[in-house]
């Protein structure tokens, strides 16, 4: 089976950011982080859909 998206978002540079209150390595919120484990792979592709469109919101500032 391949994955469609990486077990986790999360690339090890954990700080979250004061004005969007999103991970600057990650780009999730911290209750997004909180409950990852949890998730099933439909909630996390959900999140993942998520996360693209806050890094092109970003990289549009």
């Amino acid at each position: 089976m391949i994955l469609k998206n990486p077990t986790t978002p999360c690339i090890k540079i954990c700080e979250m950011d004061k004005e969007t209150q999103l991970c600057k390595g990650c780009f999730r919120t911290i209750s997004e982080i909180a409950v990852w484990g949890m998730l099933n792979e439909n909630q996390k592709d959900l999140i993942y859909n998520e996360i693209g469109k806050r890094k092109l919101k970003m990289s549009q500032k």
